[in-house]
């Protein structure tokens, strides 16, 4: 084998596995209940490749993997295509939802003022999660006054 030859296998197997990871990502964002190991379709994509073990490296492997257990779930469970994609953005929802709880459970922010007005402001962490996430800050801090005045814990302001 020549240099050339060499060069060129390498320069596919960079974009081979770059397709790879795209493919993998487009599968992530359209199903991001995947992260979740104990989900419905975590189980039925893990099924699909275990049937289909070509489809673990092969660059479009994680779409078409996809692409039959969105098949699967329509032909043999009875779920319809628009209720498989309403699903999705539910559980990239929830997802949101889930972080936003997760971080307002450990909020550590700082408080000043008198008993009735409580001034609260969020610390950096906070604020880039409202950026991350889409949210106003002033909504967020005026949630979180609420969740500590309700008296649930880990909330501090």
């Amino acid at each position: 084998m020549n240099a050339q030859n060499v060069i060129a296998t390498n320069n596919q197997a960079v974009q081979n596995n770059n397709a790879l990871e795209k493919s993998k990502t487009r599968v992530m964002e359209r199903h991001p209940e995947l992260l979740d190991d104990n989900s419905e379709k975590t189980r039925l994509f893990k099924q699909v490749l275990a049937n289909n073990p070509d489809y673990v490296n092969h660059p479009n492997g994680p779409i078409y993997a996809m692409r039959d257990m969105e098949d699967h779930m329509e032909t043999v469970l009875g779920y319809k295509r628009s209720d498989i994609v309403t699903a999705e953005k539910k559980g990239a929802q929830r997802e949101a939802g889930r972080q936003h709880r997760i971080v307002l459970s450990g909020a550590k922010g700082k408080a000043s003022g008198g008993d009735g007005d409580t001034k609260v402001s969020i610390s950096k962490d906070e604020a880039e999660f409202c950026k991350i996430n889409d949210l106003d800050p002033k909504e967020f801090a005026k949630n979180k006054k609420k969740l500590a005045k309700s008296g649930k814990e880990g909330v501090t302001i």
